[in-house]
């Protein structure tokens, strides 16, 4: 068994279910479109990694989807914040074995599996990492499985505001948890966020 789990937040992609925030600047079909694109790169991201895979449905599962390979698992989100969604996943990998893992999005455009590797590599030393987002909150969180306190990181945040890394940092120091910060990359979440990337609507 890998001793390293990475969990990947995903919907299945269905017309007025998923980037409900795009969809109202650029309408359902076309957000639709952009999020199975940044699905597709979100896969190609995390196909070669070496490390076991979780595909974490935030809606029902897609058993036709085209997350494959032998190291890849489906699994299904909880009923929940986020805050108690993700820590409910990420307890779930370690109570399975795992001595590092991290969760993150699939709508990170600019992600690669160097940031990933950067990720697990830094929970050799660092009890936390963290994957600074310019909207203010994080594309990535990962844990070592003897950090304690993991729960209060996902307590008493506010979730899909600017605050979040900043309450999420401020936690970690007074609770004197050590964490690392890899590069900060954009979310894809609103018309504003799609500049640069033609490429999404082509």
């Amino acid at each position: 068994m890998n001793s390293e789990l990475l969990i990947i937040y995903v919907k299945t992609p269905i017309l007025g279910h998923v980037k409900t925030r795009l969809a109202e600047s650029i309408g359902e079909e076309k957000a639709l479109y952009v999020y199975r694109k940044l699905l597709g790169i979100s896969r190609d991201c995390i196909s070669e990694l070496p490390v076991d895979i979780i595909v974490s449905y935030g809606n029902e599962i897609d058993e036709n989807d085209f997350w494959e390979g032998h190291n890849m698992f489906r699994s299904q989100q909880i009923e929940g914040t986020l805050g108690e969604r993700m820590y409910a996943d990420i307890e779930k990998g370690f109570s399975m074995g795992y001595e590092k893992v991290c969760l993150v999005g699939s709508d990170i455009p600019e992600l690669t599996p160097s940031i990933l590797n950067s990720a697990f590599e830094a929970l050799e030393k660092k009890q936390i990492v963290l994957g600074p987002a310019y909207d203010g909150g994080y594309y990535l969180i990962g844990f070592q499985q003897q950090t304690q306190n993991r729960q209060l990181l996902f307590e008493e945040i506010e979730w899909s505001t600017p605050e979040v890394l900043k309450q999420t940092l401020k936690k970690a120091r007074k609770n004197k948890l050590s964490y690392y910060l890899v590069e900060k990359l954009k979310d894809i979440d609103r018309l504003e966020d799609l500049n640069g990337y033609g490429f999404l609507l082509d």
